[in-house]
């Protein structure tokens, strides 16, 4: 687990932190990209290293259960895609011995999600609404 400090820098732009974890680091930049403030957020990260010779970015799909549903998963997959940010890429959080109400893990990880994501036509890709976030 991690342990920081957030703040909107702006107040007018909410979603746009800065997170400290140590006292001794600077405070990085972490946008709340995507929630429902409920079940989900899609949290991201982008630093210029070096000054600007290398770039890292790392996103993160937090719950508050231990899993999300598929066509959740796939909803954020898709947003995330639109946003160019590679989906393929994400890993699983081992949580088998973590306590809680579940410890069961969605049937296709998000790079197998993203990956049929882009095999799909997108009027088959979608089985349930979606609702579109103007934003």
């Amino acid at each position: 687990s991690a342990v920081g400090v957030a703040w909107a820098p702006d107040p007018d732009v909410p979603a746009k932190l800065l997170v400290r974890f140590h006292r001794y680091m600077p405070a990085g930049p972490y946008w709340v990209l995507d929630t429902d403030y409920g079940t989900y957020s899609v949290v991201w990260s982008c630093m210029n290293l070096f000054w600007g010779v290398a770039r890292v970015e790392f996103a993160w799909i937090l719950g508050r259960e231990r899993t999300l549903s598929e066509y959740r998963l796939r909803d954020i997959i898709y947003e995330l895609t639109r946003s160019k940010i590679d989906a393929v890429k994400f890993k699983w959080t081992d949580q088998d011995n973590c306590p809680g109400r579940n410890g069961t893990v969605p049937a296709t990880p998000p790079a197998e999600l993203a990956a049929a994501q882009n095999e799909l036509p997108q009027e088959t890709y979608w089985n349930y609404p979606k609702i579109d976030r103007a934003g």
